[in-house]
């Protein structure tokens, strides 16, 4: 089962509603097909109605992932890689 609640068996699709709205669907669903040809959804010793979805539902599209920050690096020039600790700023020598 997706976290969507979509269910595939026998080649289709269906669409399972859930016993409370907004719970994620997680784990194993048993299906069982009676002698007379009935299909029940069982997730977590709970009956489940369903709907058959007549085409195989769209894949959602990836969400781009976060890139991590860099770390600021100064420029050559910048006045803190001239500093001598203890020193004060260096001065070029004449």
């Amino acid at each position: 089962m997706t976290a969507d609640w979509i269910v595939r068996f026998a080649n289709q699709f269906f669409q399972l509603q859930p016993r409370r709205p907004g719970l994620v669907g997680k784990g194993r669903v048993m299906v069982q097909r009676y002698l007379n040809g009935e299909l029940h959804f069982r997730y977590q010793e709970v009956e489940l109605s369903y709907t058959v979805l007549p085409t195989r539902p769209a894949k959602k599209q990836a969400q781009p992932r976060m890139l991590k920050p860099q770390p600021y690096v100064p420029p050559k020039n910048h006045p803190w890689r001239n500093f001598l600790f203890g020193k004060g700023l260096s001065t070029p020598s004449s």
